[in-house]
């Protein structure tokens, strides 16, 4: 599918709720959200979805929980703060190589 071809997806109101974006012909998991400076979201309607937003709760929400108390002191800031800075850029990555998909 050409860019043109997944722009005109993209851009039909139909595939959009007010919510999520739902289109089972786009290729893409992760898209950019209607006002692309606002950042990227899941397509609702991909067979990949659930595991990408269950992925997504992990890398955020357990990821630096289970650094911070690994270390032994559940209230040490500065080990909290590089345990989100982490998991932001693993889920960037992961967000990155997703976004990526239709191209391969």
């Amino acid at each position: 599918m050409n860019n043109d071809e997944l722009k005109k997806l993209w851009e039909d109101p139909k595939n959009w709720t007010m919510w999520s974006y739902n289109c089972a012909d786009d290729p893409r998991v992760i898209v950019p959200k209607r006002n692309p400076a606002m950042g990227w979201t899941i397509n609702a309607a991909h067979k990949k979805a659930l595991p990408v937003f269950i992925l997504t709760l992990i890398v955020t929400l357990a990821l630096p929980a289970v650094v911070v108390i690994t270390e032994g002191n559940p209230f040490n800031e500065d080990h909290f703060l590089l345990a989100v800075l982490a998991s932001g850029a693993l889920l960037i990555a992961v967000c990155i190589y997703f976004a990526g998909q239709h191209k391969r």
